[in-house]
């Protein structure tokens, strides 16, 4: 699997509580390809977490646009 801008993975997050499966997706990348820039699909906004700032910060994508969502997401770009 070539490893560029765009791509989405499927991955088990064991650093997220509860662990489970999540998707992130590939945003940038060094030329090297040793350090990748990703940022997290969320299922929904942890509003009790993030401020409004923060929630501006996570764009809406709606799962008939995406076979592999089964719910409309956010991609959480707060991190980047």
């Amino acid at each position: 699997m070539q490893l560029e801008r765009g791509l989405i993975i499927h991955f088990f997050d064991d650093t997220t509580s509860p662990p489970k499966n999540k998707f992130m997706v590939i945003v940038g990348s060094c030329d090297d390809d040793l350090v990748l820039a990703t940022v997290y699909v969320n299922s929904r906004l942890n509003t009790t977490v993030l401020d409004i700032d923060m929630q501006s910060l996570n764009i809406k994508i709606y799962a008939n646009n995406y076979s592999f969502l089964t719910q409309d997401s956010y991609i959480d770009c707060s991190k980047i």
